[in-house]
């Protein structure tokens, strides 16, 4: 079978994604063909529709809500419900090294699958910080960080929303593993969109405060304190202080495993025969 991927992101490499690992393991003879491709692969990061230059099967990806005016595509792997044509695929699979890849672009974000039911352990004690890594502005970011520091709460934070210190390496997860809280804020409330953000919090052993879809999805509620819940800024950052000073609480979300049902390689890789099925390939 000949694959393609166009219109991708920086972070996407031909063989060593999510999709591309799945399918030489679903099918023989996988191979990457831009010429002639049997299956073309396109990503939401870009108006540049190159897929339209083929004619074969396509499948559309993305790790941002879906936009309504994706590409029309033979089926999708999105945030959205299981359906005919679409495969829910939350973006954290993309994040959890399923398939050991050294070869990744940025391979110390992956996150072990043992990590998912195991989160490290607290092998010293941690900086009593506040960490938030953002590229872009979204519900809360903006004043969040500077309110807590106002009350006296030690905050660091990092990414191109704050500056110029861009964080793409192993500065995350080694400020995760040092720190005792975690700003994992999504850039927008949606069903089921559920990024890496609290997964690599958890896996890391903080505490997630989280900002997302109230329906968590998979996800136990109890794993964060999910700040979307209140309305006001005032509010979310009392519970948050809250949380600081109750010893009980934070222990319980500690000890609270983050998935009810923890994905494995298997819940990938019957999503991706899905995709294949529904084009016959």
């Amino acid at each position: 079978m000949k694959v393609t991927f166009v219109d991708t992101d920086i972070d996407w490499h031909d063989h060593y994604n999510v999709l591309f690992q799945s399918l030489i393991r679903l099918r023989e003879n996988v191979v990457l063909d831009n010429l002639n491709p049997d299956l073309c692969v396109t990503r939401a990061f870009t108006n540049a529709r190159t897929d339209q230059l083929y004619d074969c099967a396509k499948w559309f990806y993305t790790i941002e809500s879906p936009d309504p005016k994706h590409p029309k595509a033979d089926f999708s792997f999105t945030h959205d419900e299981d359906t005919e044509t679409n495969a829910y695929f939350p973006c954290y699979y993309s994040w959890i090294d399923w398939f050991n890849e050294p070869g990744r672009r940025y391979p110390d974000f992956m996150i072990p699958p043992i990590y998912l039911t195991n989160p490290v352990p607290c092998v010293r004690p941690r900086r009593k910080s506040f960490t938030a890594f953002w590229s872009a502005r979204g519900p809360f970011r903006d004043l969040f960080p500077d309110r807590l520091a106002s009350m006296g709460l030690a905050v660091e934070k990092y990414g191109e929303l704050f500056g110029p210190r861009y964080t793409r390496s192993k500065i995350k997860w080694k400020c995760l593993l040092e720190t005792k809280y975690n700003l994992a804020f999504e850039n927008r409330l949606y069903p089921g969109y559920h990024t890496e953000k609290v997964v690599e919090a958890k896996a890391a052993g903080t505490i997630p405060i989280y900002y997302g879809d109230l329906g968590m999805k998979n996800l136990n509620s109890e794993a964060c304190l999910n700040i979307a819940k209140y309305d006001y800024l005032d509010e979310a950052l009392d519970a948050v202080a809250d949380l600081v000073h109750d010893e009980h609480v934070q222990r319980t979300i500690t000890e609270t495993p983050l998935f009810i049902n923890p994905p494995t390689i298997d819940t990938v890789l019957a999503q991706v025969e899905r995709g294949l099925l529904r084009v016959g390939l």
